[in-house]
């Protein structure tokens, strides 16, 4: 607020900052906090005795959070074949078909190193300091997220190597912004869905074929909740994560292929050779994906 001294703001001065954002209305009312907060620690050390940002609380109508919408099977089917569809660089493809295939966060996809990955042993360990909940975290891979990250090796596999580097320089990962930008490029019918929304896709989908919650929750690494979620750790319930997360490839792919496709049980998967194309990203669409850039 300029020079103004601290005794010398009015609710007007604040509210002059505050309708200057209004239409962020998010930001503008965490600026309105900020700045009763500010003031609540002058009047604690007796600097003044008016917080001018007091009264100015609602004059903001900040819209209730929404949650991240989820996709319905068909539409589940058509995102992945817009995917597929829509010109851009392999890595930002590969980046999204990920976070399907492991159910894991934006930034612990963008952000993992060839150092996590065990190939042979199809396992994915995400070091706690890059979890949310601050827990490591084992992603068991499916046969097509296995196939992606042997293409990926093709931009460097060194231990420290990002596997999702930025098109421009290797030494970065892939940026959040790359990510958001292509998915509201996707024309699939579904307006504004986001990275953050293919965690609940697959856990929805999951939860109708017959996995258990349990399965679920730990498949996205979620706070444990109570006593029975809080007896599993990061590496049990293996076998059963590892046949959900090949389980959700799957039928990702039957879905992709067929646009719709009737409820399949999950006792039913198929045998080991059995990968549908749409999971499958040649070496030359990569060449083609990295020729027309996204």
């Amino acid at each position: 607020m300029g020079e103004k001294p601290l005794g010398g703001v009015r609710p007007a001065d604040v509210l002059a900052i505050i309708e200057d954002l209004r239409g962020t209305p998010k930001t503008a009312e965490g600026v309105r906090q900020h700045i009763q907060q500010i003031y609540n620690y002058a009047i604690q050390k007796l600097l003044v005795e008016v917080n001018p940002a007091l009264p100015l609380r609602g004059v903001i109508e900040v819209p209730a959070a929404e949650h991240h919408r989820h996709l319905t099977e068909p539409e589940l089917g058509a995102f992945w074949r817009s995917v597929a569809k829509q010109g851009a660089h392999f890595v930002t493809i590969a980046a999204t078909r990920m976070l399907m295939y492991t159910m894991c966060r934006k930034s612990e996809v963008l952000r993992a190193r060839w150092r996590e990955f065990d190939l042979e042993r199809a396992q994915w360990d995400i070091p706690a300091e890059r979890m949310k909940m601050k827990a490591p975290h084992r992603v068991y891979l499916s046969r097509q997220a296995l196939e992606l990250l042997g293409l990926l090796k093709a931009f460097g596999s060194e231990p420290q190597a990002y596997v999702f580097p930025s098109v421009l320089s290797a030494a970065v990962p892939l940026g959040d912004a790359t990510l958001n930008h292509f998915f509201k490029r996707l024309d699939f019918g579904v307006p504004d869905f986001s990275p953050h929304g293919t965690r609940g896709t697959a856990a929805t989908l999951l939860r109708e074929h017959g996995f258990s919650r349990e399965v679920v929750e730990l498949l996205l690494a979620h706070a444990e909740r109570n006593k029975v979620t809080a007896a599993y750790h990061h590496h049990e319930m293996a076998d059963e994560r590892r046949r959900a997360l090949q389980y959700l490839a799957d039928q990702v792919d039957r879905l992709a292929m067929a646009g719709s496709a009737p409820p399949v049980s999950s006792h039913d998967l198929p045998g080991p050779t059995a990968v549908a194309p749409i999971g499958r990203l040649s070496l030359a669409d990569r060449n083609d994906s990295a020729r027309r850039r996204g």
